[in-house]
């Protein structure tokens, strides 16, 4: 008697009372499939819906239907689940319903996340993409070629491919959505471009001087500000905020306040340039090194403002200002400012060849993992450390620089214009102080002062310019 011939797959087992498999051809490989049972009717049970399912595919595939009807179709026969679909346009609402952290980000950063992904959306909508599962890589690619040309930075590109991953992803896994992470394949092709810019760049020794000339121009307070920055590499705010109580035996020890959250501290030796600048001040009842200042750091954003106009001054916008190479929509970064005595700083040390772990002490980085692997070597070997920094910084020349004298200004007094009025007219009153004759009649009005008669006077040679200051400075 002939043997029957079936065409159903062979269930087996791999052991005497595991799950029963079977195999099938997919493409041209062939695959095991386990059908989670080690009972043999409902492997069989499961063997027919398999083959169910696919002939549902079979069915689907001709008659042109997307991924999601075959999906679901597949899901139906075997399972008897329906995956859902997802517009687009609600895709949003549904991520931000499932992701509770998005409110605790302030408003207008909510704003810009959700600006974010309308943009995707209507651009997806142009193109007839109107459900998720619509989204494929080429949708992805075509979305980050459109970005490029609106001539987004590079750095608001990774921004928006971040974000749509991952609401994508997320809502997919929420709704049983079958959906392929394309953008964050993407986003990580992205992250590895070669166009991302770093700023924040180091100064160079000529650099250095212009800028700590153009500081001294401005007054005593900035240069001064200026020489905390450049000999402790102090971020900003904490240079504008230097207290006396930060000094401790010949070492500066603080809370850096961009990393306060994190707890770790830093501490740095006095150089000799910032040790006999702080014999020459005089401690007032203010806490702070540079009391004026601080005060002006406290109650608004001047000195953020004047130390980048220092800066620019100096060095020109071409070497402070970020070039935006054709992206109207970035911001005016800088890549030179009072941020760069920190890069600076941090270079020198790299050349003096400072171990990372004093580095990181002296600058106090915010990395918690670092500062927590080397806190029991720094607690061990302090005093070497101490010794050593000590060491670094005395033999970094290029701080060592020669202090701009500060030239005074001189300023309108009732009694100076009072005396100078009748012998002078407004304009040689103005090359008198260095201001616009406009400037002069403003301080007149100041002080009451009417001109009785007017004086047409020329410009005054600078020999009698100089004579005259003299005289009003005595």
């Amino acid at each position: 008697m002939a043997r029957k011939h079936s065409d159903l797959p062979t269930l087996f087992q791999r052991t005497a009372h595991g799950n029963y498999y079977f195999r099938r051809m997919t493409g041209n490989k062939r695959i095991t499939i386990n059908t989670g049972t080690g009972d043999l009717n409902a492997a069989k049970k499961f063997l027919r819906n398999y083959l169910s399912g696919e002939s549902a595919m079979a069915l689907a595939a001709p008659a042109s239907k997307n991924v999601h009807q075959i999906a679901t179709a597949l899901a139906q026969s075997v399972v008897g689940q329906t995956i859902e679909r997802m517009l687009l346009s609600e895709t949003f609402d549904t991520w931000i319903e499932h992701t509770p952290s998005y409110f605790c980000n302030g408003k207008s950063y909510q704003l810009q996340l959700k600006l974010y992904f309308k943009r995707f959306v209507e651009w997806s909508f142009e193109r007839n993409v109107i459900y998720l599962e619509d989204v494929n890589y080429s949708v992805a690619m075509r979305y980050n070629s459109y970005l490029h040309q609106k001539k987004f930075t590079p750095t608001t590109i990774k921004k928006q491919m971040r974000l749509i991953a991952r609401i994508l992803r997320d809502v997919a896994a929420v709704k049983n959505i079958p959906y392929n992470d394309i953008f964050s394949v993407l986003k990580k092709q992205i992250a590895q471009s070669a166009n991302d810019i770093t700023t924040h760049l180091p100064l160079e020794p000529e650099m250095i001087a212009a800028v700590m000339q153009e500081a001294s121009n401005s007054g005593i307070i900035w240069r001064d500000l200026f020489l905390v920055g450049l000999q402790t590499g102090m971020r900003l705010k904490d240079a504008a905020l230097f207290r006396w109580d930060m000094i401790h035996d010949g070492f500066i020890e603080f809370m850096p306040e961009k990393t306060l959250k994190h707890g770790n501290k830093a501490r740095l030796p006095l150089s000799p340039l910032l040790r006999e600048w702080l014999q020459t001040k005089k401690r007032t009842t203010s806490p702070y090194v540079n009391p004026d200042i601080a005060k002006y750091y406290l109650t608004g954003d001047w000195v953020s403002k004047h130390t980048k106009q220092i800066f620019e001054r100096a060095l020109g916008k071409s070497e402070t200002q970020l070039d935006k190479s054709g992206y109207q929509r970035q911001r005016n970064g800088c890549i030179r400012s009072f941020h760069s005595f920190r890069v600076t700083f941090m270079s020198l040390l790299a050349s003096k060849q400072v171990p990372m772990a004093d580095a990181m002490m002296m600058l106090g980085w915010e990395s918690v993992e670092m500062v927590k692997l080397y806190t029991k070597m720094l607690e061990k070997a302090k005093g070497d450390m101490d010794a050593r920094n000590a060491k670094a910084l005395n033999q970094m020349q290029e701080l060592n620089i020669q202090l701009p004298p500060i030239i005074p200004k001189l300023i309108p007094t009732f009694g100076d214009l009072a005396a100078l009025l009748p012998l002078y007219s407004n304009i040689a009153i103005g090359q008198i102080y260095g201001i616009s004759d406009s400037a002069v009649n403003k301080w007149l009005k100041k002080f009451g002062l009417v001109r009785i008669k007017r004086i047409e006077s020329p410009n005054l040679p600078q020999e009698t310019v100089e004579h005259i200051r003299r005289t009003l400075f005595a």
